[in-house]
């Protein structure tokens, strides 16, 4: 059974039970399907520490998680059962996504920030799954060729679907021993016809220079463009043409048959997007809002970019169905349709110059088509999308009791924090704006007036039971990334320049500073639980235009002498403190540079809180940055999250029970207060609840 509640049940669950009723459109009968892959998609395997693996086969049994009940848990996590541990639910939150439809409709590809879906479009049957984490969404690309037989992955990776088995068939484009090794970088385009892969390397150490070339998919074979130089190659559909831009002030087309520009199109200002129409006759280009529909035959320019002027603009250079982007065309070639940045999608009529329609959207415009009626439909994920966008940034995540969890995000939409609530019964997710989870488990709303921050219980009605108010310094408001109302405890983080910030721990019952740190960015905190104490991971912030962290440190703050009894310089990014007032152990992760090599580890100090003389660094194998720390109700264990792995610690010196595998990009842990489950926030919108599953005779 422990295979019951894997990662393969849910996704089965999913799409039996929870794809989207946005997406009308209607596919093709008939369907190819693809070979059965014998990848297993990411699940949450073991490693008994140090070399003892288990893994589980997929089983399609009852599903859990989302709006199935999960099962009766009557056991805690302790130091021995790791290899009893599974999966038993997982709810999705609304991540950053690309989907691509081929043109037959039978096939759906999905890049997210966990990976590749490949499904069948009519059944809804997930054909393939590679895991591919990718911290940064703003990179996330997508190309298929229009049968689906390859597929361009983040202008990088190039994967054939049909003879795909393990991760090695998925193609490191930079890794090509064809490249130049002394090239500055490269970037790739894939033909809808999928024959050519469009190849430009160039270096940028003096001044930008290039060679273009081809690679023949069918035969392997490379073929020079001695013609073509510029940045950001777009095929048209007929795969007959690809447009560059030259210089970031003209925009290229080339017939790639004939070896010879078709036209050359001016741009005033940085290039959001470039997408051909249809039948290849047209070119639209979208620069910081304006775009422009030009006729390639005849070089005019056919609607004004008054027309099409949007609120707003994106920072994706690379053309095609940009996210924020420019949108594209309808088959017919008589209608655009634009993305803008506030959700919505606008439909203008080429011909007669005016805006047809508008549809906003609660969630990321990312994918979508017109359809044979020339409507506009969204291309979702088959997974279920809620209501979180992205907890990648999460700043508090906790239990508020063993069957919901809370935690709190920013939300670049409102430009600020937002709270959310996962009851694991029902999977009803509820969202809230401008709030800040306290360490009671409720949530509270923050407002601002002027330079005045106010505080209200997030149920008030507006402007009455005011719980506090401070004013906030410098050039812009900022952040209250912690709220202790048991014991009137405010952290706030400011910002006194451009780059340089501060943090102030307030009593909110007399409105006195406490403790104030300049030029100390506060990344997480946390409170002993008789509130005494308080750990803060404190760093230098943004400290150039370049974004560099300088320095770091950690602080241990006596609350009732406003007094620091510890400190220890080192860039620490989060702290953990036992909960139980007989045991009390801090545990942090830090930041270092290993000698000879430019890449970020970390390490683990583990401290006792009374006596910080009795402190141990441990080196758990942490190849980037240690996302979260959690210790268990009693104390028995310390969970850390790194690089793709969830290490099972003893609290006292750091050394390894086991662990658990396949959880990229982990932002927050948590165990229930009865110790039967830990919920694991991860690839940037996912929450999973691993526990040891009930015995079943």
């Amino acid at each position: 059974m422990k295979s019951v509640l894997s990662f393969t049940v849910l996704i089965v669950f999913v799409l039996t039970s929870c794809a989207p009723a946005q997406n009308a459109t209607t596919p093709i009968a008939s369907v190819t399907s693809l070979p059965t892959s014998t990848h297993t998609p990411i699940p949450a395997t073991f490693t008994a520490s140090p070399t003892l693996t288990q893994t589980s086969t997929p089983t399609l049994e009852l599903p859990v998680g989302l709006k199935t009940p999960i099962p009766d848990l009557n056991t805690g996590i302790t130091s021995n059962n790791g290899q009893d541990l599974n999966e038993v639910a997982r709810y999705y939150g609304n991540m950053p996504y690309l989907a691509r439809l081929t043109k037959d409709h039978k096939r759906l590809f999905v890049r997210d920030q966990l990976g590749i879906d490949v499904y069948d479009y009519q059944t809804e049957k997930l054909l393939l799954q590679i895991p591919l984490y990718s911290k940064n969404t703003d990179t996330l690309g997508l190309q298929i060729s229009d049968a689906g037989d390859w597929a361009l992955i983040d202008r990088r990776w190039l994967l054939q679907p049909d003879t795909f088995q393990t991760e090695k068939d998925l193609q490191d484009l930079y890794s090509r021993p064809e490249l130049n090794p002394n090239q500055y970088a490269a970037e790739f385009a894939l033909s809808p016809n999928g024959k050519l892969l469009a190849i430009h390397e160039y270096n940028c150490n003096n001044e930008c220079f290039g060679i273009f070339h081809f690679l023949h998919l069918d035969t392997g074979e490379y073929t020079n463009a001695p013609s073509i130089n510029g940045f950001y190659p777009v095929f048209s559909p007929d795969s007959s043409l690809i447009a560059v831009e030259v210089e970031y002030r003209v925009v290229v087309v080339h017939n790639i048959a004939e070896n010879k520009i078709v036209g050359k199109f001016p741009i005033d200002y940085q290039l959001d997007g470039k997408v051909f129409s249809s039948d290849s006759s047209l070119i639209a280009l979208r620069q910081r809002g304006p775009v422009e529909i030009w006729n390639l035959a005849s070089g005019e320019k056919i609607v004004t970019e008054e027309s099409y002027r949007a609120d707003c603009y994106s920072n994706t250079a690379s053309g095609g169905l940009s996210i924020g982007g420019i949108g594209f065309f309808s088959q017919d070639n008589n209608e655009i349709a634009i993305f803008r940045c506030k959700k919505d999608i606008q439909v203008w009529s080429i011909p007669q110059g005016k805006l047809l329609s508008e549809k906003h959207f609660d969630t990321d415009v990312s994918s979508t088509l017109f359809d044979d009626k020339g409507n506009i439909s969204l291309l979702f994920p088959f997974r279920s999308t809620g209501l979180w966008r992205n907890s990648s940034s999460t700043t508090e995540f906790r239990f508020t009791d063993n069957q919901t969890i809370a935690f709190q995000y920013y939300d670049r939409d409102i430009s600020g924090y937002r709270g959310c609530t996962v009851p694991l019964q029902s999977g009803d997710l509820n969202c809230v704006d401008n709030a800040v989870l306290g360490t009671d488990g409720n949530f509270y709303k923050y407002v601002v007036n002027k330079n005045i921050i106010q505080v209200f219980p997030y149920d008030a009605p507006s402007g009455s039971q005011l719980l506090f108010e401070f004013g906030w310094t410098g050039v812009a408001e900022g952040t209250i990334l912690g709220l202790d109302p048991q014991h009137t405890l405010v952290l706030y983080v400011g910002m006194t320049t451009q780059y340089e910030g501060y943090t102030s721990l307030i009593d909110w019952g007399t409105g006195k500073v406490i403790r104030r740190w300049d030029q100390r960015d506060a990344v997480s905190w946390a409170a002993s639980s008789d509130s005494q104490d308080a750990a803060f991971c404190l760093r230098t912030p943004i400290s150039d235009a370049y974004g560099s962290i300088k320095g770091g440190k950690l602080d241990l703050v006596d609350l009732a002498s406003q007094k620091i009894t510890y400190e220890e310089g080192f860039t620490c990014h989060l702290v953990a403190i036992s909960s139980s007032a007989d045991n009390r152990r801090i545990a942090a992760g830090y930041m270092i540079i290993r000698p000879g090599k430019e890449t970020v580890s970390s390490l683990l100090m583990i401290m006792d809180f009374d006596e910080q003389n009795l402190r141990k660094k441990v080196d758990i194998g942490c190849s980037g940055i240690m996302g979260a720390l959690a210790f268990s109700p009693d104390d028995s264990l310390l969970v850390a999250g790194c690089d793709e792995s969830i290490h099972f610690l003893n609290p006292s010196d750091g050394t390894e029970y086991f662990r658990l595998e396949g959880y990229p990009g982990v932002s927050g842990l948590a165990f229930s207060p009865d110790g039967k489950k830990l919920a694991i926030s991860f690839g940037g919108g996912v929450i999973s609840i691993v526990a040891v599953s009930p015995v079943v005779p």
